[in-house]
């Protein structure tokens, strides 16, 4: 299944990528259920990279899958990128300071490699603005639950 945001679906339908809701993967598991050369016991969901995040997720409302494998390259991006920017940037992307950062992101882009890799974050993603981006892997990503450990917030 590819869903929104990725292969076919984003680059002949422009159709970005969507949350998995709780019931996304409920009609793929029925179908394979029909099918008789699949057995029942052994459906597993593979997501990778920004699937590897979303996969947990379907995987804890749909209950027939015997396996979940979730590759999403970096455990926390949303911390990773807060780490990237100088602190300024940080506290503005907090404060939603448009003007901060209109400035930063539009100096940032000047570089093709940045430009390339924002833009086509916010495509697969419809986000608006690159700062709008990063703020939604803030929102999904990852949550904070104990002094200890960071888990895929899989269940809001």
């Amino acid at each position: 299944m590819t869903v929104p945001g990725k292969a076919v679906r984003l680059l002949c339908k422009n159709c970005q990528c969507e949350r998995i809701g709780k019931t996304s993967f409920t009609p793929v598991v029925d179908y394979l259920l029909t099918r008789p050369d699949v057995d029942s016991t052994r459906i597993a969901l593979y997501g990778g990279s920004f699937g590897g995040y979303l996969a947990p997720r379907a995987a804890a409302f749909e209950h027939r899958f015997a396996a979940c494998i979730a590759d999403a390259a970096l455990f926390d991006p949303a911390a990773l990128s807060n780490k990237m920017f100088p602190p300024e940037i940080a506290s503005a992307l907090a404060k939603d300071d448009v003007a901060i950062l209109e400035l930063f992101f539009n100096k940032l882009q000047e570089n093709s490699t940045q430009r390339f890799i924002l833009g086509r974050g916010m495509w697969v993603h419809g986000a608006t603005t690159p700062w709008g981006y990063l703020k939604m892997f803030q929102r999904v990503i990852a949550r904070r639950c104990s002094g200890k450990h960071s888990v895929s917030h899989i269940c809001g």
